[in-house]
């Protein structure tokens, strides 16, 4: 029966040890101040003010990379138009060398979906900055949750 005592307090001791030190690596408070998760909530009990730090310090950077996120887009689209237009160079180039060309009805399909690609790129680009705004909105209000416990 010793064992089994000497096994417990082990496991608890580890189990303590891991929620002082650990971090849950993500925001675990919710819009309500809530922090989530059984686990979350130990260590908020066990860390107290260094797990509010913590939990700062995760929406902050989670904040800023979402206002970030705009011009990264940008930057990379830019980088990736670059490469398309460079590899349509190419074909076009080679179509030419080979002796391949187009017709018109085939440029106008063509047309035709490159505009229907945009207007679905568009509308995709609003829904994900919709979600992007609202997690902003979400995180400030966290962060006076979380300031409010430091």
């Amino acid at each position: 029966m010793k064992w089994v005592n000497r096994y417990t307090v082990s496991g608890s001791v580890l189990l303590a040890g891991y929620l002082a030190f650990s971090s849950p690596g993500e925001v675990a408070v919710s819009v309500d101040g809530e922090v989530r998760g059984l686990i979350n909530k130990a260590r908020a009990t066990i860390q107290q003010r260094d797990f509010w730090k913590d939990q700062m310090s995760l929406v902050e950077a989670e904040y800023d990379e979402l206002r970030d996120e705009p011009a990264r887009k940008a930057r990379m689209e830019r980088e990736l138009n670059s490469l398309l237009a460079e590899a349509d160079r190419v074909i076009a180039q080679t179509d030419r060398e080979v002796g391949i060309e187009s017709g018109a009805a085939q440029r106008s399909a063509d047309q035709y979906r490159d505009r229907a690609a945009a207007i679905e790129d568009a509308e995709m680009r609003q829904w994900l900055n919709q979600i992007r705004l609202e997690r902003m909105r979400e995180l400030r209000t966290i962060a006076v949750h979380v300031q409010s416990h430091l």
